[in-house]
Parts: C-alpha cells; structure tokens; sequence
C-alpha cells in the first residue's frame, strides 16, 4: 500500500486524498492509513505539503478528517524526531495568533483553525509548550481577547484556560463566557425568508405576558391525567422574608442613598425594588432623575451581586422612559465625557437602545383630524337636507419621535471626534463605534416611516459613508445592519427626491459588500439591504409614482438606471 501511494502521479495525489480521507470509517483502516501516511509526508514533499497546507491550514474540512491529520503529523515524531510535527504546529499556532487572521478570517476557517489548536494543546507537555509555543499562544490570546467578535474573543478565552491548566494546573486561568447573538445575527435569523422581507422591521413591541395563555401554548394529550388533585401546592409567592433584616427604600430619594452605601444587602434590595419605585413615583422623577441616573452608571458589581447587571439595566431602563428628556440628555452627553469607561459608555448604548423601543411603543393620541368630507342627508319632517358632515379620524403618534433628534444628533455629531479622553472611536475603540452605529440605526427603527426623519436618513447615510471601509468586521457588520434598518423604515421617495447622490454612494459599497467581503455574515446583510431598495423602489412604481422617480431599479442586473 505504502509503495502505491508513493508513486502516485503528483497530480493525483490531491484527487486521491479527498476520495479517500472522508471515507475512513474502520478503526483498523485508519491507524494503517496513519502510520502510512505520516512515512509519506516525512520522505514525500507532495503529500508534505498536502497534509501540513491544504489539509491543516488552507481550508476547513470535517471532524473526522481533522483529527485524521493531527494524528498523521503526531505519527511523524517516530520517523524524523518531530521535526514536522514542531515546523507545521508552530504554523498553525501562529496562523492562530496573527492579528491579521484574527481580523480578517472568516469564523468558519477560525473555528475550524481553533480547533485544531485545542486538539494538539490536549496531546502537548509543559516541557516542549515552554520552550517552543508560549509566547505566540500568549499573543495569540491577547489578539483574541482584544477582538471585538464574541465569537473569536470566546475561542481565545477558551485556549487561554488550556494552555494554562498545562502551565500552572493548581491555579489554571479561568474566563467567563457564555453563547450569546448579535443583533446583526439575529436580523440575519429572522430574514432567513427573502420573500417576507417585512419581519425584519417587525417592532418589539412591549406587551404584558398575562395575555398567553399557557394552556395554549402545549398541546397535552387527553387520554392523559391532568388532574392537579394529587400535587402537592406550594406558596411560591416572594415575600421578601430573606431581606426582613433590611429597611426597602419608600421614596425615590431614598433608594439613591440606598445605592451609595456600602452594604451590598442594601444595594441589592433597592435594585430589586427600584423598577417598580419608578412607577409608582412618576411625578417625583424628573427633580432626581439626572442624580439617579448618575448613580446607576457609575454603580459596579464590587460585591458580585446575583442578577445585578439584569436589575440595574431595568431600572436604568424605566427611569429613562419615565424622564426621557432629562435622562436621555444626561446620557448622551456622558457618553463622550472624559472620565467615563468603555464599559460605562457601552452601559449608555444599551440603555438608549433599550428604552427607545419602550418609548416607541408607548401610543399617545393625537387630535382628531379631518380626513375627508361626505355628503350626508338630515331628515326633517317630511323634508330632506342635504350638507356634509367632516370624517374625523384619529392619529397615533410614537412618544420617541418626540426625543429622536436630541439622541440621535448628540451621538451622530461626535462620531469623528478623534480621542475624547479614553475613548477613541476611529482607532481602537471599535467595539463602542459598531455599538454606536448600531443604536443610531435603532433610533431610525423605532422612529418609523416619518418624513420628519429626512435630516436624521441624511446624517446616517453620512455616517455609513465615512465608516464604510473600516477594517473591523464588527464594525462593517453594524454598518450595514444601521442600514438594513434605514431601508426598511424611511419611505422611499425621501431617497429618490433628496439625496439621490448619497443612496447611490451606499448602494454601490452594498454590491462590492455583497460580491467580495470576506465575511459571510457581511455578505449576507448586503444582500438584505440591497432586496429591501429593490423591493421598496419596484412597489413605489407600481403604485404610480414612475414618472415622478428620477431613478429605477433594474430587477436582473441590481443596477440604478437614471433616466
């Protein structure tokens, strides 16, 4: 066998390994194939750069196969000293480590290159990681825990605790990580039909969960027994018989020098009452409410709190939409304050985020108006009266768009501000500008199909435009994310009849985004952006506005056509 695929035609050679490696099922037939391997890519350079390149390095392949070639190069050690095992580990692990690939690689061939590092890491002594790996696993890990995907951060978390168990296995590093969505992931998730375009703009509105029926949500089968006579009842209602020993803040004032005390049972008993003091206290807010929301920004889990960081963001949420012109002022303004930190200004982002759609879902009424006026005939006696009575229909108006501006404008003017104390958004700070980005898109989405909004599409059509080839993928992401939100809000004619030039500009980013990113996730997101002009640009014609449009859409090759 060894002296057939020895002579193989270096031109097969690639043909016969991916025939043949994918279909290795037996034991037996792999620890053969094994041995006969690694004696091949020891004396042979074709199946040397197969396995060590190709099948290593260059592009993902399954499982099975990937611990087939780790196993191939460990055989090697008995033929050549480890000489190839030592050369092509260390390509990989600074493959790995390359902040380029960290940046740059798709997540498909990150994860399928990470995995092979745990594999190898698992089979690796103290001895040889010292002396041949321990400064590029080092900044490797640095590289990774300094990118601004989750996904590849949680990969150099992972190998982190690794290689360091092999370091130090009485005191291992020890990271906390957890499976978490982007929002530009779940956009993707929900525009999983390209048809039904529609969902992705779909409001989160805030509804009261008393309205689900549970029995309507499980199906129980009726031959069986549902009877609840045989259970046994528990009370379990919460009556705070755990934090008897502390005094529950009554007023708003209260509970803010609850949070600047010192006892950790005291601040934890306020988070949990907080939301629900808000409410009760409307009236009462506005004179503290900036002095509160001091007080929760700058508020830390020092004493490692349960559900702190959930507690704190509802309440921080709910006095924003109890006071969203006081709050959402002080929060704008804060966020490009000096003295504050990354995680404070990302604590901001969110809570904007947050309390935007709430307010957005907040309906008020307007006053009525009068849409269009009918005949109408009044009997008097045996006479008729003719005359016309006003339809009267009334409006609803979204309580954000009364603040919208204030937001959006406070964070969009900033963006180009180069270093604000500690924050540098055009350097190294991309995680806070993809996390700006994506709240201004926020903003557009829950400010609905305005045409007051045409200054705020201009400004954020600006932004994307300055942004668009930042070299940080999560940036790129929440751009066309920002976008995607744009497109399926702002009316269409806004773009047609005022700023033509700039759509066009974003449009022409869109299909190179679409044709040639690295990432698939960007890819996908341009598609979506550029389905949404297309679809919104051919129903406008549809409904007759042909003539009036100055540009249209050409279905087959996605081209603006000007007339």
């Amino acid at each position: 066998i060894y002296s057939f695929f020895m002579h193989l035609p270096v031109y097969s050679v690639s043909i016969i390994l991916s025939s043949l490696l994918p279909n290795i099922n037996q034991e037996k037939e792999k620890e053969l194939l094994v041995d006969i391997f690694s004696e091949l890519v020891v004396t042979n350079s074709t199946y040397k750069y197969q396995i060590c390149n190709k099948y290593l390095l260059s592009k993902e392949h399954t499982n099975k196969i990937q611990e087939f070639v780790l196993e191939v190069l460990q055989s090697t050690i008995k033929y050549d000293s480890g000489d190839i095992w030592t050369s092509s580990t260390k390509s990989m692990f600074e493959l790995w480590s390359s902040p380029t690939f960290v940046k740059r690689s798709t997540i498909t061939h990150h994860d399928y290159i990470s995995r092979s590092m745990i594999l190898s890491l698992e089979n690796m002594d103290k001895p040889i990681l010292e002396n041949a790996f321990l400064s590029i696993l080092i900044s490797g890990v640095h590289s990774h825990l300094t990118s601004p995907l989750y996904a590849k951060k949680k990969w150099g978390m992972k190998i982190g605790e690794i290689f360091s168990k092999i370091l130090s296995p009485e005191a291992p590093l020890e990271f906390e990580y957890y499976d978490e969505q982007s929002p530009e992931e779940e956009i993707l998730t929900s525009s999983s039909n390209e048809e039904n375009t529609d969902i992705i703009y779909k409001k989160r509105v805030y509804e009261s969960s008393e309205s689900e029926d549970p029995n309507e949500l499980y199906n129980f089968n009726a031959t069986e027994d549902t009877s609840s006579d045989s259970l046994i009842s528990y009370d379990m209602s919460d009556d705070e018989t755990d934090l008897g020993s502390v005094k529950l803040p009554t007023y708003i004032r209260e509970a803010i020098v609850s949070l600047r005390s010192d006892d950790p049972d005291q601040i934890e008993s306020t988070l949990l009452i907080l939301d629900r003091l808000l409410m009760e206290e409307p009236g009462s807010i506005k004179e503290v409410a900036v002095t509160l929301a001091n007080v929760l920004l700058h508020l830390s889990n020092q004493y490692e709190i349960n559900n702190f960081n959930q507690n704190k963001r509802t309440a921080f949420v709910t006095l924003l939409t109890c006071a969203p012109r006081v709050v959402g002022s002080y929060l704008c303004e804060e966020f490009y304050a000096q003295e504050n930190t990354l995680s404070q200004r990302l604590d901001i982002l969110s809570v904007l985020q947050e309390g935007s759609r709430r307010l957005s879902s907040f309906q008020t009424q307007s006053k009525p108006e009068i849409t269009e006026i009918k005949p109408a005939v009044q009997t008097l006696g045996k006479s008729r009266v003719w005359g016309s009575t006003p339809t009267l229909k009334s409006s609803s108006i979204n309580k954000f768009n009364e603040y919208i501006n204030l937001y959006f404008f406070s964070l969009a003017n900033k963006i180009d501000i180069s270093g604000v104390g500690s924050l540098d958004l055009l350097g190294e700070d991309s995680v806070v500008l993809g996390t700006l980005v994506h709240t201004l898109g926020v903003f557009i989405d829950c400010a609905g199909k305005r045409i007051e909004n045409m200054p705020l599409s201009e400004s954020l059509l600006k932004v994307v435009i300055l942004l668009r080839y930042h070299s940080e993928v999560f940036v790129r992401r929440n751009l066309l994310t920002a976008v995607l939100y744009l497109f399926g809000n702002v009316p269409v004619e806004i773009f047609v009849n005022n700023f033509q030039n700039l759509v066009e500009e974003v449009r022409s980013w869109l299909l190179t985004v679409a044709s040639s990113d690295p990432d698939d996730q960007s890819r996908e997101l341009a598609h979506s952006c550029l389905l949404i002009l297309s679809s919104n640009l051919k129903s406008t014609l549809q409904k007759g506005s042909k003539e009036d449009s100055s540009f249209i859409m050409n279905p087959i090759r996605t081209k603006l056509v000007y007339k």
